[in-house]
């Protein structure tokens, strides 16, 4: 549970400690890309530098939207979820059991893997 100023300060100490390009690339880690806290035109920037990633996000939205789900709720990083209170494994701040979405993500990891 580092800041970005315990990271930097080790970074320095240390010397030459590689950086996540997703970080350089995006600002984040990108290690969930959820959407959880999202912000405006986030979706566009990743597509710019990963764009299966935005393409996988899309997909989900589809498959949300042909679930039922109806906007905002079935558009990635909407920014109108309640608050959480069970974390992920990378998680700092948000729930996977409460998120509308996480059904169609298991699907999709299901259909992945198989």
């Amino acid at each position: 549970m580092w800041t970005k100023f315990d990271m930097n300060t080790y970074r320095l100490m240390m010397g030459d400690v590689p950086v996540n390009m997703v970080s350089d690339h995006v600002g984040m880690s990108g290690e969930c890309l959820c959407g959880a806290f999202a912000k405006p035109g986030e979706l566009e920037m990743i597509g710019t530098h990963y764009p299966e990633a935005r393409e996988q996000i899309e997909a989900l939205e589809r498959d949300v939207r042909a679930a039922g789900h109806q906007e905002p709720y079935c558009t990635w990083g909407h920014g109108q979820g309640e608050p959480s209170y069970k974390t992920g494994a990378m998680c700092t701040s948000c729930n996977l059991d409460t998120d509308p979405l996480w059904e169609i993500i298991e699907q999709q990891i299901d259909r992945s893997a198989a």
